[in-house]
């Protein structure tokens, strides 16, 4: 895994170059997922469904609709990806240089969680729906706010000068 072998002599940017599968990630903003999200909704048994299992209905910027979007318009890009992650679970797999999973709070915005899991877990039938490939490119399962994920890497203490003990 390239965050394994970052190098604290050469910059995050050049290291990363070449590291995503899409060029341009979408944002909370997209609104180009609506087929998406009737496909998501029409699998649960409609928005109501969708919502009492995964916490909301389908919205455009939500991850399942935008993977599924993905996996729909660029299979070869989707096939390339080895995770998939949110920012919040990427910047801190920066920190580690290794994957942390998502934070609970981030992932039942997904339409991927079932919020009435403990512990937290992905709902396979929405995950296969998006891609059978999908869990294999997700964290195992969501993970409580508060719960310690890594230490900081070596890349960070010898780069930025964090501390060795920050967790």
């Amino acid at each position: 895994m390239i965050l394994e072998e970052l190098k604290s002599s050469s910059s995050l940017r050049e290291q990363l170059a070449d590291a995503f599968s899409l060029d341009l990630s979408p944002i909370w903003m997209d609104q180009s997922t609506t087929k998406e999200c009737r496909i998501l909704e029409d699998f649960a048994g409609g928005p109501e469904a969708l919502a009492k299992l995964t916490g909301s209905r389908a919205y455009e910027r939500y991850t399942a609709a935008q993977i599924l979007r993905v996996v729909r318009e660029n299979p070869q890009e989707f096939s390339f990806t080895e995770r998939i992650q949110l920012i919040s679970s990427f910047m801190t797999s920066l920190l580690i240089s290794s994957y942390a999973p998502e934070d609970v709070s981030d992932a039942s915005g997904m339409n991927l969680m079932d919020i009435n899991s403990l512990p937290p877990a992905w709902v396979p039938e929405i995950c296969d729906t998006v891609s059978t490939e999908l869990r294999s490119k997700l964290c195992a399962h969501p993970v409580v706010s508060f719960t310690t994920v890594g230490s900081i890497s070596t890349f960070m203490v010898e780069r930025f000068g964090f501390s060795r003990s920050c967790q």
